[in-house]
């Protein structure tokens, strides 16, 4: 299991249930890295997709009511996903804030997006910076210039 997401300076990845910012070579790059997996995330952030599922994605979405949601797989709790996970293929986590916080000790590897700039946010990806069981192993420039950077962390204290 991975996570993947967009960060600005502080380490925020939104406000409001949204984005903090739309970046147009990340989406691209999220939907290189994601299509043909599985996306994991929050309810919150579920609504916030302007079209519903993610297309070509097996879609899981936390959720605490016991109602189905078309076109996703609900879970509600860490243990019904858990019990799930060996079916998922390749999995990605795409937030939000508690469900990375949730995951993140299961993923081996986190792919951060960095972005110039401190934006508006209420919701923060941990600082894998400040973390000594996550080391960056590969960063790369972003295609168009300064201001985005994409940092691979592999997380050295992996929970099974």
């Amino acid at each position: 299991m991975n996570a993947i997401v967009l960060v600005d300076e502080n380490w925020g990845i939104g406000i409001g249930g949204a984005q903090m910012k739309f970046n147009k070579e990340d989406l691209r790059n999220f939907n290189r890295v994601t299509t043909g997996n599985t996306v994991v995330m929050g309810y919150t952030t579920f609504v916030s997709l302007p079209k519903g599922p993610l297309k070509e994605r097996r879609n899981v979405v936390f959720y605490d009511k016991d109602e189905p949601i078309e076109g996703v797989d609900v879970v509600s709790s860490l243990a019904q996903f858990m019990d799930m996970r060996d079916e998922l293929g390749q999995i990605f986590v795409c937030g939000g804030q508690s469900i990375y916080n949730l995951l993140l000790p299961y993923c081996k590897y986190a792919y951060v997006t960095k972005i110039d700039g401190e934006y508006e946010v209420d919701t923060y990806f941990p600082d894998l910076d400040e973390r000594p069981c996550w080391q960056c192993v590969e960063v790369q420039d972003g295609k168009f210039g300064q201001g985005t950077s994409y940092c691979t962390y592999e997380n050295i204290c992996l929970v099974e």
